[in-house]
This record gives structure tokens, C-alpha cells and sequence, in this order.
């Protein structure tokens, strides 16, 4: 699986699962900040913050991380006070919620 396919499979995890608390994870979207913009910011029990966002490609985007007409990124080390985490970790608990009762 390329990283941009991980990265999509977090986001539609993500998108699946919607607003949800609990289980160790918060995920919160972050809302429209533009006509085709969505983020998500999820929060994991064991001290990791990421953002994972989906852009609408167009010309004017670099084509890097871009997959059926979108532009996926994903951020696990910006934030102060909360450990880095890398694209598979991410992958590998937001994949096991898939299905999970105690969310939301």
C-alpha cells in the first residue's frame, strides 16, 4: 500500500466513524474550511494528535498524495506537548475502531 493509499484509508476510517469518543481515541472534524476542504484531528489515549485532511485536487495542486481526484495529507508530528506518530501506527489503531462498539 503506498502512503498515499494509507493515508486515504485513515481519512475514510475517519469519515466512517464521524465525530466519535471513546475506546482511547477522540475524533473531532474540523469542518469545511473551504467548498471542498475536510479534516479531521484525532486524539489517541496514549498521547499522539494528528491531522488528516482531504482537498479536492485541481490544477493549481502538486500531484504528490493525490488519489481519485483528491489530495490527501496526513500530519502526526506538529503538535507541542504530543508525541509523533507515523502514517502505519495511525493506520493500525484507526483501523482496528472499524466496527468497535463504545464510539461516539
Amino acid at each position: 500500500m503506498t502512503e498515499t493509499e494509507k493515508i486515504k484509508k485513515c481519512y475514510d476510517i475517519c469519515e466512517e466513524i464521524g465525530e466519535s469518543e471513546g475506546v482511547g481515541i477522540h475524533i473531532i472534524p474540523l469542518g469545511a474550511t473551504g467548498i471542498s476542504d475536510d479534516i479531521y484531528r484525532v486524539y489517541h489515549k496514549d498521547g499522539y494528535c494528528m491531522t488528516i485532511s482531504r482537498t479536492e485536487a485541481g490544477e493549481e495542486f502538486d500531484t504528490r498524495n493525490q488519489k481519485d481526484g483528491f489530495i490527501y495529507e496526513f500530519y502526526g508530528d506538529e503538535f507541542e506537548g504530543f508525541m509523533p506518530i507515523e502514517i502505519d501506527k495511525a493506520l493500525d489503531f484507526l483501523s482496528n475502531l472499524q466496527g468497535k462498539e463504545g464510539l461516539k
